[in-house]
């Protein structure tokens, strides 16, 4: 931070252009707003147009298409930029949340949640709410509180379509359950982990060159090149992931695969490691289900 002040206070020092950015004193919709993302980051959208959200009536494309096609942008201004994917990211979250999320509480204490519900103290409750928003620590006191944060207790808030939700979480453990009751008990348990920093292909992806050229790098570039370019990372893993279940395990095919027939597998993306510090893993892992074998039927 100490050398990015520097730097900034020697530009000015020398009369280098910059860049005024206002700030209206009343926030703005991320519904229905081409105009957002051009004005959050000007630098990415230096002519003020192809924000997300068509606003051409004629043709219409969903938000995550245009965001996609962004991230796939020839210079790829928006895969190194540090604050567009988390952004875009956290905007969708918030619609699906709004859109597709209810209040989830068990059968045994439903009654019980009711009849706390028809008692509890909206005053109170609204003051909670405003204390959580300013990021306090809030300890219930008072009965009225004790009766507010029972009531929180009493709920799960459930969002299956949401990314990154424990709704999505449960929804995963319940197919991975029907799966095994379907098809049988996994034959082979697989966890792998692709190695994005040393592999010359994601190395490429991350890279602005045109042609693929295997290059001798230094630790140091590979790392930039890796540290500054998360989305070439997810499509090397996603490139990684798709070629083992294709000819790994010859899933699309009639063949048979290093572990046998397939029957059916169910993988999911797990994350090890402390993403501050740098020392994050992402590890594919992966039930796999073999025809042929002895079905343990639940």
């Amino acid at each position: 931070m100490r050398e990015l002040k520097t730097i900034a206070l020697f530009h000015l020092k020398n009369e280098g252009r910059v860049m005024r950015v206002n700030h209206s004193g009343e926030p703005i919709s991320i519904f229905n707003n081409p105009a957002l993302y051009p004005s959050m980051f000007p630098w990415l959208f230096p002519y003020g147009k192809g924000g997300v959200g068509n606003a051409d009536k004629t043709v219409r494309i969903s938000e995550a298409y245009r965001i996609q096609c962004l991230l796939l942008y020839h210079d790829k201004r928006f895969q190194t930029d540090p604050a567009f994917s988390l952004v875009a990211f956290n905007h969708m979250q918030i619609k699906k949340s709004t859109q597709s999320g209810f209040l989830l509480s068990s059968s045994a204490r439903f009654s019980k949640t009711v009849e706390r519900i028809s008692r509890v103290d909206t005053r109170v409750l609204e003051e909670i709410c405003d204390r959580f928003t300013r990021g306090e620590r809030v300890v219930p006191t008072s009965t009225e509180e004790k009766e507010c944060f029972k009531v929180l207790d009493d709920l799960n808030h459930m969002g299956s379509f949401v990314p990154g939700s424990h709704g999505t979480k449960r929804d995963m453990k319940r197919e991975l359950w029907s799966l095994v009751s379907y098809v049988g008990a996994p034959s082979w348990f697989i966890t792998f982990t692709p190695s994005d920093l040393n592999h010359p292909l994601a190395l490429y992806m991350a890279d602005n060159e045109q042609r693929f050229e295997i290059k001798l790098r230094t630790a140091e570039d590979k790392r930039s090149l890796i540290g500054h370019n998360a989305v070439a990372c997810a499509r090397f893993f996603n490139f990684i992931v798709s070629a083992f279940i294709k000819y790994i395990l010859r899933w699309e095919t009639s063949g048979i695969g290093l572990f046998g027939k397939t029957g059916a597998f169910y993988g999911t993306v797990e994350q090890q490691g402390l993403i501050w510090k740098a020392v994050s893993r992402v590890n594919y892992s992966l039930a796999l289900l073999m025809r042929g074998m002895i079905s343990l039927r639940i």
